[in-house]
């Protein structure tokens, strides 16, 4: 019974820390069919739709699979290396000999498993595998979704260490659940990306940078309205990080039609 518990509370935390939640990943994935040049419509609704409708699948495996769940963040401000520097290396093989493999799969894998699933999309447009290839571009849409959400790409993913717990499923689910009529942005035109794996680590040393954005937005709407649970809160919290949080939902969408495209 104990270890049914447990497991039980292991995969309620995966959910909970599940990126955008399923509304968000949606909405993302479901923002790239605009983005996509005039050539590639033939893939127009059927396989667009079920990119959409199973962008939160990689988060449903988590109590399957032990392996999934470090592909879905990156603690990245946990690498000496990050904090000194701004980076750290982009080849897998190359970190794990720096840092080790237990240290580099406590801290996630996910721009390298980013760039697995784009390995696969591609190897499935090669072959002409419509069905495998909108399996492999519904998670693609997810890795990418998380690495734009600043909170699965830093250690205080919770806010454990500001003294803000639990702000992540204030943020991505609950916040985003209540204001998703006004995740409203415009199509970007998709490009061709001549190095992807540079593609994926900038765009996550770019989102990096709202971490704080996040954690001030909740400071803001806790002092202002002494509650982290209220009507008040929520649209305070929204007033603070909507514009940035549409922006990087838009970039999420873009750059995961980039790759489709690219793929």
């Amino acid at each position: 019974m104990k270890n049914i518990l447990y497991i039980f509370a292991l995969v309620m935390v995966g959910l909970m820390l599940s990126g955008w939640g399923s509304k968000g990943h949606k909405k993302i994935s479901q923002n790239m069919a605009p983005c996509l040049p005039a050539e590639m419509s033939f893939l127009s609704p059927g396989w667009t739709n079920y990119v959409g409708s199973h962008a939160s699948d990689a988060d449903y495996r988590k109590d399957q699979d032990p392996d999934e769940s470090p592909r879905h963040y990156l603690d990245i401000d946990n690498y000496p290396v990050f904090l000194e520097n701004g980076f750290i290396p982009h080849y897998y093989d190359t970190v794990v000999m720096q840092f080790g493999y237990n240290f580099v799969i406590d801290q996630g894998t996910l721009p390298w498993s980013t760039l697995i699933t784009f390995d696969s999309l591609k190897s499935c447009f090669q072959r002409g595998d419509w069905n495998r290839s909108a399996f492999f571009a519904a998670d693609l849409g997810h890795y990418i979704g998380d690495g734009h959400m600043p909170l699965h790409i830093t250690r205080n993913y919770n806010g454990q260490y500001t003294g803000q717990t639990n702000i992540h499923s204030r943020y991505e689910s609950t916040m985003i659940g209540k204001y998703e009529n006004q995740l409203v942005y415009p199509a970007d035109t998709a490009v061709y990306i001549d190095n992807v794996r540079e593609f994926i680590f900038n765009y996550i040393y770019e989102d990096y940078k709202y971490v704080d954005s996040v954690l001030l937005a909740d400071s803001y709407a806790t002092v202002l309205t002494g509650s982290t649970s209220s009507t008040a809160y929520y649209q305070a919290l929204w007033e603070k990080s909507g514009a940035f949080t549409k922006l990087l939902m838009q970039r999420a969408s873009g750059r995961l039609a980039d790759l489709i495209y690219t793929a």
